[in-house]
């Protein structure tokens, strides 16, 4: 999902700029009826779609957009608690010296 949201952003960002393009068309549109010829020729070119490659800055906005896939609160996440208290790093795994070889 982080991803997903990551790799939408580029696309969002030409879909508004397309329509900030339209909306000013219309408004030049609105304020004479000469700009209708220049806009007919504009549409009669063909439009090279360009997406910007993802940057660090999508990925920051999108861990801030998509929810966490779990709550911590709920049964599994204490369940991974318990287990990394047992056996992770800090739990009672970690290797005990022996007195007898002191």
């Amino acid at each position: 999902n982080l991803c997903i949201t990551a790799a939408y952003r580029p696309v969002r960002e030409l879909i508004q700029q397309e329509r900030n393009k339209e909306m000013e068309k219309k408004k030049k549109e609105a304020e004479s009826v000469s700009s209708d010829d220049a806009s007919n020729n504009n549409d009669n070119e063909e439009r090279e779609i360009t997406l910007r490659s993802l940057n660090m800055e999508d990925m920051k906005q999108a861990k801030n957009q998509v929810a966490a896939s779990f709550a911590s609160e709920g049964s599994v996440m204490a369940e991974l608690k318990q287990w990394n208290e047992l056996y992770g790093e800090g739990g009672s795994r970690k290797k005990q010296q022996l007195t007898y070889f002191l």
